[in-house]
Formats: C-alpha cells, structure tokens, sequence
C-alpha cells in the first residue's frame, strides 16, 4: 500500500509538471503571437501614416495655389469697389477679370482619404504617439471649418449670380465684354450702378476672401508643423 501511494505521488508530480511545462509553453507562444501581431499592427499603422504624410504634403502645395488666388482676386475686388467710391470705371479689362475672378468659383478640396481609412481601420491607437493622433484631429477639424466657409461663400455667390441674371446684368455683361475685343469694352459707372446687387456681394466678397485666407494660411501652417512631426516620427 506505501508502494502505491508513493507511486500514486510520483505519478502525481510528474502530470503536474507536465502542466506546468505546457502552460509555460502556451504563454510564452501567446506572448510572441500577441508581439507578432503588435508589430504588424504598427506596420500597418505606419503605412497609413506614410500615406497621410503625402496627403499633407499635396494639401499644402494645393493651398499655396489657392493663397495666391484669393489674394489675387481681393486686389481685384477691392479695385472694383473702388470703382463705386470714384464713381467711374478706371479699367475695365481689371473690372472683366475681377467679375469673374468673384463669381467662378473653385474651392479647396482636402486630401483625407487615408485619414478616413485610418479611423475607419481602427489601427490609430496603434500609432501609440498621442500627440500625433491629436493634431491630425485638429488638422482635419481645421480643414473642416474652412470648407464650411467656403461652402457659404459658393451658396452666396451663387444666390447673388441667379440675382443679377434675373435684372439682365448678364446679358448686358456679356454685350459689354467681348473677350477678343477688349479694346471695343463699353461698360461705364452708370451702367454699374443700376446693379446694386453687385455693389452689396462685393463688400460680402471682400470679407469672405479675407476670411478665406486667414483660414488658408492658419491650415497650411497646422499642415506643415503636422507633416514634420509625421516626418520626425517615421525616421525613427
């Protein structure tokens, strides 16, 4: 009977040793399954990252473009409002330009198709650098904000074009400015006048254009400072 205790025993500590070996066995493979996972995810994560890095960049050239336009077209509107204040029009090839500079509309178009399929992924947490995280947000919020803008510039624009078409300043417009004729140009201050429509979207056109490029400029600065720490960030 003591034999079969002490055997009993040994058989005993042999299958808890046996146990023991296989758990160690299992969390050391969950340990580099998990680890192995971890390093893809940021793999992953990384290349979002890369991408988002170029998406900046091109968002940047695009606003340096878009900076030099606005900026063109407040000279020429506040050259067509000067035109109310001196009660003539001075140059009236700059006022074609300036009309059309106001009323043809092209708006900036943010790049953040990689952004949205980063949050969409659910591999952000991965990039495990909050302050990355944190000034995309902002960046994208900065984008959003500006696009509101220029979405209520388009609409008034828009409004005020349908406006001047019905009291027939296109067609006068267009009879006024032929454009393989400037030279034949018939477009006098009493003629400007009878649209005050125009003089009003104007002034809302100065105001908007100045808005515009204070939010350019303040985006394009977000986007550089971003696309730096972006850089910093994938060399190491």
């Amino acid at each position: 009977m003591f034999m079969n205790y002490k055997g009993l025993k040994s058989i005993l500590n042999y299958a808890v040793g046996e146990v023991i070996i296989i758990t160690i066995g299992l969390l050391i493979a969950l340990q580099v399954t998990n680890f192995s996972e971890q390093n893809n995810d940021e793999k992953i994560a990384v290349n979002y990252l890369n991408k988002i890095d170029s998406d900046i960049g091109k968002d940047i050239d695009d606003l340096n473009n878009i900076i030099d336009q606005r900026k063109k077209s407040l000279i020429m509107c506040d050259s067509m409002l000067s035109y109310y204040r001196n009660k003539r029009v001075i140059n009236k090839k700059l006022f074609e330009k300036g009309f059309f500079s106001i009323f043809i509309e092209g708006g900036f178009n943010v790049n953040r198709v990689a952004f949205n399929s980063l949050l969409n992924s659910g591999y952000l947490k991965n990039l495990n650098q909050k302050s990355i995280e944190n000034e995309l947000y902002q960046y994208y919020s900065s984008s959003d904000e500006l696009l509101f803008v220029e979405e209520k510039f388009s609409n008034s624009t828009q409004y005020v074009e349908e406006l001047l078409k019905e009291k027939g300043f296109s067609i006068e417009f267009k009879e006024a400015f032929k454009w393989n004729n400037p030279d034949t140009v018939d477009f006098s201050y009493k003629k400007l006048v009878k649209y005050p429509d125009l003089h009003s979207h104007l002034i809302h056109s100065r105001m908007f254009l100045t808005e515009l490029i204070g939010l350019y400029e303040a985006l394009k600065n977000e986007g550089e400072i971003t696309k730096k720490n972006i850089s910093d960030l994938l060399k190491n």
